[in-house]
């Protein structure tokens, strides 16, 4: 599993720790809503070598 993209649209917390302590890779998110999630299990991602965030910033 560590040459695996994942890419996130619109996750919740039940996919984040479905995807915690894998060997994902390359994760892509693309909301803030999903950033937060991920943040919180971040350190679990074990190959993690890439995490791309997408949106806008507004404020």
């Amino acid at each position: 599993m560590t040459h695996m993209t994942i890419l996130v649209e619109n996750g919740g917390v039940d996919l984040f720790e479905i995807l915690s302590d894998t060997g994902i890779g390359i994760m892509s998110l693309s909301n803030a809503e999903c950033a937060s999630y991920a943040s919180k299990i971040l350190y679990t991602f074990k190959n993690l070598t890439r995490l791309h965030l997408r949106g806008t910033l507004s404020g």
